[in-house]
């Protein structure tokens, strides 16, 4: 079968259970917020600034009982250092999914940056490794100190498609777990939809 990856992000976020996504569109991420529009699962909202983002996805990971954990779109370019740090030092899990260029000098190295914020900082390089890293990016978000882990994902990777023969990844945890409180997800997800308004939805 036919994958591009941004189907095999998309894959990877329904598999972990993933709700709600928040973050600021742009030319390094389009692809996934294009892909996310085919998911019956996931909705991605748009939002003002990346801080906001940051706070909204901090607020899915402590309202929820679940493995969904808050989850941000955003580009490598942004600077968000504010609220990861503040979910950092909380002890509050996130995933962070940052597009980027597909060669280094494309954009600022936001590595550094975000290091001192996040448990992890991980940057997938080749497609094949797009469902295990995510997959290993929740596992250490979720896991001891919860945390934000950051993950770079450039656009060239995100737009190769391959034909795939093998089954795809599965995610114990999340094939093994109840279904997610959804009223409780999609309760808060609108509350902060509302507080941040005039925000943008993608549906």
């Amino acid at each position: 079968m036919h994958k591009s990856g941004a189907q095999l992000v998309r894959y990877a976020l329904e598999m972990l259970s993933i709700q709600h996504t928040f973050g600021v569109l742009g030319n390094h991420n389009r692809e996934i917020y294009n892909e996310l529009k085919n998911s019956s699962q996931i909705q991605a909202h748009l939002v003002n600034q990346e801080l906001s983002a940051a706070f909204m996805a901090d607020a899915i990971s402590r309202t929820s009982s679940t493995e969904a954990i808050g989850t941000m779109l955003i580009t490598a370019d942004a600077i968000v250092s504010q609220g990861v740090a503040d979910a950092f030092v909380s002890g509050v899990p996130l995933l962070i999914i940052a597009g980027s260029g597909a060669r280094e000098r494309d954009g600022i190295n936001s590595q550094p940056l975000m290091q001192p914020a996040t448990k992890a900082c991980l940057k997938i390089s080749h497609y094949k490794d797009l469902v295990t890293s995510l997959f290993e990016a929740h596992q250490i978000a979720t896991s001891n100190k919860p945390g934000p882990v950051y993950v770079e994902i450039p656009v060239d990777v995100k737009m190769h498609i391959e034909d795939i023969d093998d089954p795809l990844p599965v995610h114990l945890s999340a094939a093994n777990q109840s279904a997610p409180d959804q009223e409780q997800i999609d309760g808060t997800a609108q509350l902060l939809i509302k507080a941040e308004q005039p925000a943008l939805f993608i549906g």
